[in-house]
């Protein structure tokens, strides 16, 4: 549903950053709420994926453009919005884990696929938790959180210096995110650049979500342009992250099943009865980290060889076009109000 306070006869470009931004918020609250309600009626295929994607998005449009907000928009709302999606990070991490583990299950040998099992059981019961914590904890928070940000945005209380339009700031924006991205892809080159990989993927997405609000303006062909190659550059980015925690998953199962090991032998010493040892899934659990380290290697060789060189240049280039573009657009509203400031009052006729 959309609030009625979204609605606004001028273009999205010619307004100024302080209705568009307002706008924009209210349009992704709305989001997340559906998300959040879908979530909660356990209807979450893909619930708790456009939760998260939507906090995200909202709180990179709310930090990118503070200087435009109603007074009521504080960065204290701003982190508790951070902390939401955070708050879903782990249950969002064991379902990209459990996807990752049912496509090997069947490629695997049977020690390893007993190990898979074991593990993906481990991994169920941590989202299962995840879960409800969420629904109980994260979601009143939220409710309460949309509530204060709504009657907030609801209110025009900025005092803007002079008029400007949205195509300019986000433009602004746009050039100074584009150049960020482009300077740290260079940094992620082998395995063990994981922190630059994490670094350019963050940056990936702060330039998407800046960008997609663009993609149905008069700049929307070169905008969607540029999302795409933005969203192609973040699905390699993205694969490495999860495989990097998924990494750090197995590691943790293997001490964890080297600690129930060492139990079961120190009990089967004094049994009485012939206690049976737990079986031995440490052989498993190297092959399925193996896996993970082979795929994490391919990502970033495939991420070096398509996103270096002229492929780095192109994305340049695209976010060099749609910030040109959105000038031009700038200009254009620059020009019409001023020719509104001088028009003349009609004379009436003796």
């Amino acid at each position: 549903m959309t609030r009625e306070s979204t609605k606004h006869p001028e273009p999205l470009l010619h307004r100024t950053p302080e209705a568009a931004v307002r706008v924009l918020a209210l349009e992704l609250l709305d989001g997340a709420a559906d998300a959040a309600a879908d979530f909660s009626a356990e209807e979450h295929e893909g619930a708790l994926h456009r939760f998260r994607v939507a906090l995200r998005r909202l709180r990179t449009l709310l930090k990118a453009y503070r200087e435009h907000l109603p007074r009521g928009v504080s960065k204290k709302r701003r982190h508790a919005l951070r902390d939401l999606a955070d708050s879903t990070g782990a249950a969002r991490d064991a379902e990209v884990e459990l996807e990752w583990l049912a496509r090997q299950r069947d490629r695997l040998e049977p020690r390893a696929r007993k190990a898979c099992m074991w593990l993906a059981e481990r991994i169920e019961a941590r989202r299962d938790g995840a879960y409800a914590e969420i629904r109980h904890d994260t979601l009143a928070d939220f409710r309460d959180l949309e509530a204060r940000l709504c009657k907030a945005l609801a209110r025009d209380d900025t005092l803007p210096a002079a008029r400007r339009s949205y195509a300019r700031s986000a433009g602004r924006r746009v050039r100074r995110a584009g150049a960020e991205l482009v300077a740290a892809l260079p940094n992620a080159r082998a395995a063990t650049d994981v922190e630059a990989a994490h670094d350019a993927r963050i940056r990936a997405k702060r330039l998407r979500y800046l960008v997609e609000p663009l993609a149905d303006t008069p700049v929307g062909p070169r905008a969607r342009r540029l999302v795409r190659s933005l969203k192609e550059l973040q699905d390699v980015l993205g694969e490495l992250h999860d495989l990097h925690v998924l990494a750090d998953d197995i590691g943790a199962s293997l001490v964890e099943h080297a600690a129930e090991r060492a139990r079961s032998r120190h009990a089967a010493l004094y049994a009485t009865n012939g206690t049976p040892r737990a079986p031995d899934l440490a052989p498993g659990l190297r092959a399925l980290d193996r896996r993970a380290r082979d795929e994490i290697e391919r990502r970033f060789e495939e991420l070096h060889a398509r996103w270096s060189g002229a492929r780095l240049a192109t994305l340049a280039a695209e976010v060099s076009a749609l910030v040109a573009a959105l000038d031009r657009h700038a200009e254009r509203a620059r020009r019409s109000a001023a020719r509104v400031r001088r028009r003349p009052l009609a004379t009436r006729r003796p």
